[in-house]
């Protein structure tokens, strides 16, 4: 399950950054925030701005210099082959795609407000 998966490897990993800042990065800012999951900031592949709910944004290659670093890409499946031929281009050796599934943006919703009822961390 994807919540069991992201709860894993966050807690699997000391430095964790979100890899975009668009819905899905989004998203998974705020349930962070929400259970009070430590994140360290964001990453993008051109960095359009400096922060993000109130945390660094840095570039893919300015995030490559960062020691022992954990990404949780934050984008749909039609991005994530793309993000994660970066990742490895990067060397980034510890990564997550959550939202790699074929999956309707309405029913991830769906699923995230179905499973807070159940107690169930996104």
């Amino acid at each position: 399950m994807i919540n069991l998966l992201l709860r894993d490897f966050c807690q699997k990993h000391k430095n964790i950054y979100i890899y975009g800042i668009g819905e899905y990065g989004t998203l998974l800012a705020n349930k962070f925030d929400k259970y009070k999951v430590k994140y360290d900031g964001f990453i993008q592949t051109d960095k359009t701005r400096s922060r993000h709910f109130g945390k660094p944004v840095y570039s893919i290659i300015e995030a490559s210099k960062i020691d022992n670093s954990a990404v949780i890409v934050g984008m749909g499946a039609k991005f994530t082959k793309e993000i994660e031929a970066n990742l490895k281009k990067y060397k980034f050796l510890n990564w997550l795609s959550p939202f790699n599934i074929e999956i309707a943006k309405d029913e991830l919703y769906k699923r995230c407000i179905d499973t807070e009822a159940n107690q169930i961390w996104l």
